[in-house]
């Protein structure tokens, strides 16, 4: 994979028309926009047998690195979310959800930033989603806590996903948050219109949050919001 200003980091488990739809989008972003874009994806050890060479046919205009999470974890988006960091070898990354298709325009825009350097390395930067709705009450978000644009290297410093977190759902987001500026960074929202959230097929997964919270809680009870440590507890292996 060339070296690329900025990279986008998705992941994924089973569902492949949506990975299928992201790439179908990105393969549509102009020539010079994926020039600068490197594109990361994780297969969070999905149950379906699949053809990676349906993804790999992508590369010939898709800069891309596929990942494969080995061990079977129950929501482990945190951790998916890491390797993808750690195996991006831009400035900047972009995360963001498999059903989340990100605006060209909004893309050649961040690009632009990032190479007049324009974005503050100190600054986790959310973007307004068209459409976006909280799956727990239904009500409407200006921005997804788990989309964003970050500086790498700062990233890895003081923040990454809290693993602790995995094999419940939710909380992860929250305490990335708290922990990212407990530690003096800042948060911003680019204030445009970024992407468009897919209606997606997931309704049926356990999402009680009432293990993750009491680890949340027991986490911020003192006071001090530690950097996650322990990172990357699973197998995983390069798909090409």
């Amino acid at each position: 994979m060339k070296p690329a200003p900025l990279t986008i980091i998705s992941h994924f488990y089973n569902n492949i028309n949506y990975v299928i739809d992201q790439l179908n989008n990105w393969s549509g972003f102009s020539g010079v926009i994926r020039a600068h874009v490197n594109f990361v994806l994780v297969d969070d050890c999905s149950s379906e047998p699949y053809d990676y060479n349906i993804i790999k046919d992508y590369s010939d205009r898709l800069n891309i690195k596929l990942l494969r999470v080995l061990d079977d974890i129950r929501w482990n988006q945190g951790g998916s979310r890491n390797l993808g960091v750690f195996f991006s070898d831009s400035e900047w990354v972009i995360l963001i959800d498999i059903d989340q298709l990100l605006y060209e325009s909004f893309v050649s825009e961040v690009v632009d930033g990032v190479l007049r350097d324009r974005f503050e390395r100190e600054v986790l930067y959310h973007f307004r989603i068209k459409e976006l709705v909280n799956i727990q009450n239904n009500e409407s978000l200006i921005h997804h806590p788990n989309s964003f644009l970050v500086n790498r290297a700062m990233f890895l410093e003081f923040g990454m996903y809290d693993e602790d977190f995995a094999g419940g759902y939710g909380y992860e987001d929250v305490y990335l948050m708290k922990q990212w500026v407990f530690h003096g960074m800042r948060r911003s929202l680019i204030d445009r219109l970024s992407c468009e959230d897919m209606p997606f097929g997931t309704e049926n997964l356990d999402r009680d949050l009432s293990r993750n919270l009491e680890i949340a809680i027991q986490k911020m009870s003192s006071g001090s919001i530690i950097r996650s440590t322990g990172l990357l507890r699973f197998k995983w292996k390069t798909i090409f």
